[in-house]
């Protein structure tokens, strides 16, 4: 009668591991098919003979050693103003639907009258200039897609010490709410997508 070699259990690990070397016995388990038998017997280690001829059998998943998980997701205070969504026709910031064009800042948000892209002026962005503490940017967000700031605009609020970054309204809301998260004065003029 063959000899029966003993399954070894490594806590932590899915599978069993059995060792078949001339020591532990032929590998014959018991009330195993000849199918079942073969996937024991096939070696791990390859054409390594120095690994010995190691092979697996599946079981019921064992317990497992996951590491807790580490939490990555910035801390932003409270009382700060996050885009959480933004749709067709709407922004959500800090779980408040804002209706049509928007300027967030850290503190607040506001509804923003302004007819479009192409029709911007100065007067449209009064409410960004008097604010305290003026932002050190202002996203503008184009809307659906990106759009260029006539240089004349631009120049405008750069002399009254704002510093505008236009790009599309999905790429302000995420790039505002990355600078929120540093703790920089930072403000957002969206129109909507």
């Amino acid at each position: 009668m063959p000899k029966k070699r003993p399954a070894l259990f490594i806590q932590g690990c899915d599978w069993h591991t059995y060792h078949s070397s001339s020591s532990v016995g032929n590998g014959l388990i018991p009330g195993s098919s000849e199918v079942e038998q073969a996937a024991v017997n096939r070696p791990v280690g390859g054409s390594n003979p120095s690994l010995g001829a190691i092979s697996t059998w599946p079981v019921r998943r064992a317990h497992r050693n996951i590491p807790d998980m580490v939490d990555i997701t910035p801390i932003i205070p409270a009382d700060r103003q996050v885009i959480d969504t933004y749709a067709p026709g709407r922004f959500r910031v800090s779980n408040v639907v804002h209706e049509g064009a928007v300027i967030v800042f850290p503190d607040r948000s506001i509804a923003w009258d302004v007819p479009g892209f192409a029709d911007l002026t100065a007067d449209h962005f009064a409410a960004v200039l008097a604010a305290d503490p003026k932002p050190d940017v202002l996203l503008l967000g184009s809307g659906a897609r990106m759009q260029l700031l006539p240089s004349a605009l631009r120049k405008t609020l750069r002399e009254q010490g704002l510093v505008v970054d236009v790009m599309d309204s999905p790429a302000a809301c995420r790039t505002y709410n990355v600078l929120l998260a540093e703790g920089r004065r930072v403000a957002a003029a969206l129109l909507t997508v």
